[in-house]
């Protein structure tokens, strides 16, 4: 299983800024709106992405949760 930073791509030493701009990036490119027009696979695909990606954020962006998490 990855964890939250293999997910959002940074390093464990990320900083909030850092963070930010990883989920921005991620949730932009594999937001669920944007698959309008494709397969179904390919949806149920980026919406379980997506929100991998905003359990990610969640945790990792408040710093008591990040605490608990490492």
């Amino acid at each position: 299983m990855d964890s939250h930073y293999d997910i959002l791509g940074v390093s464990v030493l990320a900083t909030q800024a850092e963070i930010s701009r990883a989920y921005r990036t991620l949730s932009l490119k594999h937001h669920p709106d944007k698959t309008q027009g494709q397969t179904q696979a390919t949806r149920d695909y980026h919406t379980e992405k997506f929100k991998k990606i905003n359990n990610s954020n969640e945790i990792l962006s408040d710093p008591e949760k990040r605490i608990t998490y490492d």
